[in-house]
């Protein structure tokens, strides 16, 4: 059985239409036919992409088309994915697991959907490999941002024999500032962004802790 975005799959969603906020809703639909109409309050499309086969297995499992509708739309997401932290002053921060120029990507281009004043990407690269490998696909899905803020590469189990530095990765992007540590960027952040802003910590490290630091600001 196969999905994806339309036919020939096995499922897809149609009509697609943006909510208010983070939802979005569809019609699941399963080899021509309506299955029944789906909202989620997760944003981005690739999870749309992922209410599909979650949708479709239940359905396949036997639960009634009413019941996936009632219980998707109860799921607001899992922890560290685009999990909304709180707002400060108009200021929305947002704490999400990306670490891949592919996950980096696709999370900034759902927030750019939401209507938001400007979206700034706080990002701590995780590992100096990682980093010196894959410097101009972090360049091209940061740039996606309206503002974005590094802290210094968390090298991990590693040793930095590349020679690699964040500042590297931000003198790659106009505008990026670049600081020592988790205290520094809650300063800036939250002297500089704007009410209507929203601000998202990225990595699998523990920048965690930098939006905790914004939301005392």
């Amino acid at each position: 059985l196969t999905f994806g975005w339309g036919e020939p799959c096995d499922f897809w969603p149609a009509e697609i239409q943006k909510e208010d906020g983070l939802c979005r809703s569809f019609t699941l639909m399963h080899r021509g036919e309506a299955l029944c109409r789906l909202t989620i309050h997760v944003p981005g499309e690739h999870n749309i992409l992922n209410a599909v086969p979650a949708a479709a297995m239940a359905w396949l499992l036997g639960v009634a088309p009413e019941a996936i509708a009632v219980h998707l739309a109860q799921f607001t997401g899992a922890g560290r994915r685009f999990e909304v932290l709180g707002k400060v002053r108009g200021v929305t921060i947002v704490d999400d697991y990306a670490h891949h120029p592919a996950e980096l990507a696709a999370t900034l281009r759902a927030a750019k959907e939401l209507g938001f004043r400007q979206v700034w990407a706080v990002f701590q690269p995780f590992t100096f490999s990682r980093t010196y490998l894959l410097l101009e696909e972090f360049a091209a899905a940061l740039s996606i941002a309206d503002q974005v803020v590094l802290s210094p590469i968390m090298g991990s189990r590693e040793k930095n024999q590349w020679g690699i530095r964040s500042e590297d990765l931000g003198a790659k992007l106009p505008g990026c500032v670049c600081l020592p540590g988790f205290p520094e960027m809650a300063d800036y952040v939250m002297e500089n962004a704007q009410e209507g802003d929203l601000v998202l910590t990225l990595g699998c490290g523990d920048v965690y802790k930098c939006a905790r630091m914004m939301l005392l600001k």
